[in-house]
């Protein structure tokens, strides 16, 4: 048995489920702009989301070498996509309760944890995790198959899934989020 606390914790103080619960985007990404963390993989993912109902709104957070990239694939969504760069914790946690489905495609070795996914679960998301060795082992085995994928085409699935079925998306995101308040809490 391996276990795995998130880098410096979560503070709950800041990274909580806000009262209102308003939405203002359907899908996000945060993290570096760089190979391996899934930004690219991700403006994919909400390329091919936004073809199918263009009433997605998405957002996408950072910065890095594969930025260029990325609004070639989803600048062109200009009333649908937001892109910001790097931002302080207390706006990221409003961005996190503000959206409904976080991507973390990282397939990166050295990620253990992906403390932004766990951060954005506290907020009221529901991530969507690559599995990549090990996250995918760090969320329950009953909702494993809602929120773990490989490939693109099956984090559009369930995204897609995710995001019209709200009764099936709270059901996730309360099972997971208790599961994470006992185990980083």
């Amino acid at each position: 048995m391996v276990g795995v606390s998130p880098s410096g914790g979560v503070d709950e103080n800041l990274f909580c489920v806000n009262a209102d619960g308003l939405k203002r985007y359907d899908v996000a990404f945060v993290g570096r702009f760089i190979r391996g963390k899934g930004a690219l993989f991700s403006a994919r993912v909400v390329d091919e989301l936004i073809c199918c109902d263009s009433s997605i709104k998405a957002l996408f957070v950072g910065d890095g070498e594969e930025r260029e990239e990325i609004l070639a694939l989803v600048g062109k969504y200009k009333t649908s996509v937001d892109l910001f760069g790097l931002l302080s914790q207390r706006e990221l946690a409003d961005l996190f309760r503000s959206t409904d489905v976080i991507l973390f495609p990282s397939d990166r070795k050295g990620e253990s944890l992906g403390l932004v996914w766990v951060e954005a679960v506290f907020c009221g998301a529901v991530p969507i995790i690559k599995n990549n060795g090990l996250t995918e082992y760090l969320v329950p085995e009953n909702i494993r198959d809602y929120i773990t994928a490989n490939e693109e085409c099956d984090f559009v699935k369930k995204a897609q899934l995710l995001l019209d079925d709200t009764k099936l998306r709270s059901e996730v995101w309360l099972a997971l989020s208790c599961y994470l308040q006992k185990k980083y809490s």
